[in-house]
């Protein structure tokens, strides 16, 4: 069975890191698994990313609590179209 996994990693130097790790286990006649096959891919540098994104939305936040604001998004569409023309 396929397996997928975001895993932080410890390298040989001791810093940690974030790998997406995708594979299979590859089973013997008795479905003992005897090994597993896969790869691992490096994903750190966007998991910072991701980090840094859920910290200024953080941020954000508490300004806009602070200051008794807020914000919104959507999009606007017309309700009603008038063509309108000037008279001399």
């Amino acid at each position: 069975m396929p397996y997928e996994l975001e895993l932080e990693m410890i390298r040989d130097d001791g810093t940690t890191c974030w790998t997406i790790t995708r594979g299979e286990a590859v089973r013997a006649a008795d479905g003992a698994v005897v090994k597993l096959r896969g790869t691992v891919h490096d994903i750190d540098a966007r998991k910072r990313m991701e980090q840094m994104q859920r910290s200024r939305e953080a941020e954000l936040r508490e300004a806009q609590r602070i200051a008794r604001i807020g914000s919104w998004s959507g999009r606007l569409t017309p309700v009603l179209s008038l063509g309108l023309r000037a008279y001399a």
